[in-house]
């Protein structure tokens, strides 16, 4: 088992979607890994508040092939730079571009590497960076909003989210109804970028009460948009889900955890509190936000 607890890793480019992945089995298990530190300054009236978050990344790897063909990309030395992590408990996206600091600490300079001379580091003060077990809380948090799931600027849509034309949404936490309205196939959607290979993922969702068509689906995509695979998957009452395995070449997940109106005719489901854990962990139907 690996600490700080790694699965896999990418270090990407958003601009043209260049990837570089490293197994957690090459990662030291005494790498420190990604750590938040919250700068905490004292007030006038001799209180404490938060400044700002340092974010750190450091580990000590032994893949010569990573290091040589990052080394090699025209942007390695660039602020170019983004970084997922599955993790074995959850995640971290960090969607800050930062530079990537790539060296090489030989034996005889840290006698404590034994096999693993290679160190990558990350530092960034910015706030598109969190960690979740959910993903979907995770990825809420890069975008600013304090929970998975909830409809901060009262618009009956889950922050986050999107709404396929032709339906309507109303959001009465913990509930969101879907009302496809006279469209065919309409959805609840978010799209995350996740550009790591390999990784087992569950959508999941806790429906309350269903149309007569409704599902639950998952789409990974490739940085140009295109579908490399799909799991459509058909709900009843209760705790429903649907999984998949990222694909090489993967780079976004749409998730779509209320689907339904295949019969044009005002179907209606609603459900609450979606999430996406690793390997087949589903919601419990009740607040996701860690």
């Amino acid at each position: 088992m690996n600490s700080p607890g790694i699965l896999a890793l990418s270090i990407y480019k958003p601009s043209d979607g260049t990837t570089y992945q490293l197994d957690g089995s090459k990662i030291a298990v005494d790498s420190e890994g990604y750590i938040c530190e919250r700068n905490i300054i004292d007030t006038a009236k001799g209180t404490e508040r938060k400044k700002n978050a340092k974010h750190t990344f450091e580990i000590r790897h032994s893949d010569s092939s990573f290091q040589s063909t990052f080394l090699a990309d025209s942007d390695a030395g660039n602020r170019s730079w983004n970084l997922v992590i599955a993790e074995l408990d959850g995640f971290v996206l960090w969607y800050e571009d930062s530079n990537v600091n790539c060296t090489i600490e030989e034996a005889y300079i840290d006698p404590s590497n034994e096999g693993f001379p290679y160190v990558i580091r990350m530092t960034s003060y910015g706030s598109a960076i969190a960690r979740g077990t959910n993903l979907l809380y995770a990825y809420n948090k890069t975008q600013g909003f304090a929970s998975a799931w909830q409809d901060s600027d009262s618009n009956n849509i889950p922050d986050g989210y999107s709404v396929s034309p032709g339906a309507s949404t109303t959001f009465s936490l913990p509930n969101c109804t879907l009302n496809a309205g006279s469209a065919s196939f309409v959805a609840i959607n978010l799209s995350v970028t996740f550009p790591l290979s390999g990784v087992n993922l569950t959508l999941s969702i806790n429906m309350t009460d269903l149309s007569s068509d409704p599902e639950i689906n998952m789409r990974i995509r490739n940085y140009a948009g295109s579908t490399l695979s799909e799991n459509i998957s058909a709900v009843s009452m209760g705790i429903n889900s649907t999984s998949l395995i990222t694909n090489s070449n993967s780079y976004s997940i749409l998730f779509q955890p209320i689907r339904t109106g295949t019969n044009g005719a005002d179907d209606i489901s609603t459900g609450n509190y979606p999430a996406v854990y690793l390997n087949s962990r589903t919601t419990n139907g009740t607040n996701q936000d860690k």
